[in-house]
C-alpha cells in the first residue's frame, strides 16, 4: 500500500493512510468493513483510506452518527479554528472561528479525518463507500442506517443524510453475479436481496 497517496476529486480530498494488512488480528475486527472508495479516475483507494471530506457544516454531528452506525467506532481528536485573526484565522474563515476545523476518527478500526470548510462543498456520486457484508442481515442493517435519498438508491448504491453514497454489498458479490440472469436481477433491485439470485 502506498502512505501518504493524495487523489483530489471534485472539490473532495482524499488521503490514503497506512493501515495493517487485511488478514491481522487488527484489520476489521467486527464483522464488516469498509473496502473501497472508488473515484471517477477509475481508480480505487486502499481498504484503509482515509477520507476528507470538504464542507462538513456540523462536523462534529456527522462523524458522531458515522462512528455509531460502523461498530468498534470512536473519536481520536478533535481541533478547532482559531477564535481571531490575532490567533491566524484568515478574513475568508470569520464563519468558522471557534467552530471545527477537523476531527480524526476511526470506524471500525479504519482511520478517517474530516475537516470543515464551509457550506458550499458537497458531496457527489462521483465518491462513493462500499461496505461489503457476509449476509443479508448486514445489508439490512446498513440499508437501514445509511439510506436517506429515495431517489438514489440502485443495485445496491445509496445516499446518507449527509449526502455521502454508499455501496452495501455482499461480500461473494462477484459469485452472485456468475448466475445466470444476475444482472437482470441486480438492475430491478434497490437493496441488495441476496435470495433473489
Amino acid at each position: 500500500m502506498r502512505t501518504g497517496a493524495v487523489v483530489v476529486l471534485l472539490g473532495v480530498v482524499l488521503s490514503a493512510c497506512s493501515s495493517p494488512h487485511e488478514g491481522s488480528d487488527s484489520y476489521a475486527t467486527g464483522r464488516e468493513r469498509v473496502v473501497a472508495l472508488v473515484n471517477e479516475a477509475g481508480g480505487a483507494l486502499p481498504t484503509a483510506a482515509g477520507f476528507r471530506p470538504v464542507g462538513l457544516s456540523d462536523t462534529d454531528r456527522e462523524v458522531e452518527f458515522y462512528t455509531s452506525v460502523f461498530k468498534n467506532s470512536k473519536i481520536l481528536s478533535t481541533e478547532y479554528y482559531p477564535k481571531s485573526a490575532e490567533e491566524g484565522l484568515a478574513d475568508f474563515q470569520k464563519d468558522l472561528a471557534g467552530k471545527v476545523l477537523t476531527i480524526e476518527f476511526e470506524l471500525n478500526g479504519l482511520n478517517f479525518a474530516a475537516i470543515n470548510a464551509g457550506p458550499e462543498f458537497k458531496f457527489n456520486e462521483s465518491v462513493s463507500f462500499a461496505v461489503e457484508c457476509k449476509e443479508q442481515e448486514e445489508i439490512d442493517y446498513y440499508w437501514e442506517k445509511l439510506s436517506s435519498v429515495p431517489e438514489s438508491v440502485q443495485c445496491g448504491w445509496c445516499k446518507d443524510k449527509y449526502g455521502l453514497s454508499w455501496q452495501i454489498v455482499p461480500s461473494n458479490m462477484a459469485d452472485l453475479m456468475s448466475k445466470p440472469d444476475a444482472y437482470k436481477t441486480l438492475m430491478k433491485q434497490k437493496k441488495i436481496i441476496i435470495s433473489e439470485y
